[in-house]
């Protein structure tokens, strides 16, 4: 026995990571960033790669101020290019993907090695924390709702922090180089179809530094939404998204379902205007009382969180924001069939 926990330990010293940060413009977050990282414990076992994607701000400047190795993306612009640049110059048998707007804990290669499941998994992915350096209420819902997403049952690859075998890495190919948005959902479903193992450690918890308002959280769900949509849809017509990953867009289908509620009570809404029955009125309490069950544990978390006066403020906004995923997914949709269309003639 006390053989085993020798070598047990003798193989975890012998775990040295990569760490690689893309970056592009993120001069509002990316010293906080790096400082959580070249502060991490045990950072004698790392190495820390920044890619920049030709950044226009001063984040170059302020990358320069830290021991890091530098590299810069000259091909696309985007974060999937720039996090394989930064897989083909590391030099360890472990990847550590970290987004430029987060922070990460001085602890982490602990938090990792004390998982056993990590030792029997190909890569480990964490959650976000329910903290926001911004205090407004866009901020403060979104950094809400990532924590409620990857604390809930849909086991998916969070890009934002991913620890992963290199060799791993470079079987499923990488992030794609032609998706602009979502590729870390692209990533986990080539990853589920190769046939490897998916660890989700909740102790990983990472604070989110990125600020929204209102048109850049409508913005930001709105294309991310449309390329989900492509992605599934493109998944599914080829008979790649196996029961096993279907699980995963548990909370794809969940925003499907809103989009559903929120078009009746509109309709009843607009049929309220040319009728009075009684009937539209209870057609209506019905829809609103669906939706709110919907998303009873969504709300539940926001209001032991942050009260009810927040809940009540995400209820409404959530709203709005359904009604903007809703024109994405027909996007998606659109644009998916648009492709197809174009790559048989």
């Amino acid at each position: 026995m006390k053989n085993n926990m020798i070598e047990k330990k003798n193989e975890k010293e012998n775990y040295n990571y990569s760490i690689i940060v893309p970056c592009y413009n993120s001069e509002k977050t990316i010293k906080q960033c790096l400082k959580s990282i070249v502060n991490l414990n045990q950072r004698e076992r790392t190495e820390i790669i920044v890619c920049d994607n030709n950044s226009t701000d001063s984040s170059l400047k302020i990358i320069n101020d830290f021991q890091v190795k530098l590299i810069k993306n000259e091909k696309i612009n985007n974060a999937g290019s720039t996090r394989n640049l930064g897989a083909e110059h590391a030099k360890n048998n472990y990847l550590i993907f970290i987004d430029s707007d987060v922070c990460v804990p001085l602890n982490l290669i602990k938090l990792i090695e004390q998982d056993s499941n990590f030792y029997q998994s190909d890569c480990t992915t964490g959650i976000f924390s329910t903290t926001n350096v911004y205090k407004d209420f866009y901020s403060q819902y979104k950094t809400l709702y990532l924590g409620f997403k990857f604390r809930s049952k849909i086991a998916t690859i969070n890009s934002a922090i991913m620890i992963i075998k290199k060799s791993v890495f470079n079987d499923v190919k990488g992030f794609s180089e032609v998706l602009k948005y979502a590729e870390d959902q692209d990533f986990s479903i080539r990853f589920k179809n190769k046939g490897y193992k998916l660890n989700f450690n909740k102790n990983i918890s990472i604070d989110h530094l990125k600020k929204f308002n209102f048109i850049t959280l409508l913005k930001n769900d709105f294309v991310k939404s449309a390329q989900l949509t492509e992605i599934f849809l493109g998944y599914f017509l080829k008979n790649k998204l196996t029961i096993k990953d279907r699980g995963e867009v548990t909370l794809y289908f969940n925003y499907i379902i809103n989009i559903i509620i929120i078009f009746l009570i509109i309709m009843t809404l607009i049929f309220g205007l040319f009728f009075t029955y009684n009937k539209i009125l209870y057609l209506l309490v019905f829809f609103i009382l669906a939706y709110i069950l919907n998303n009873f544990s969504f709300f539940i978390f926001y209001y032991k969180l942050r009260g009810i006066i927040f809940a009540i403020k995400s209820i409404l906004f959530n709203i709005i924001d359904l009604c903007v995923v809703s024109l994405a997914v027909i996007s998606g949709f659109l644009s998916n069939i648009k492709n197809r269309i174009w790559k048989s003639t």
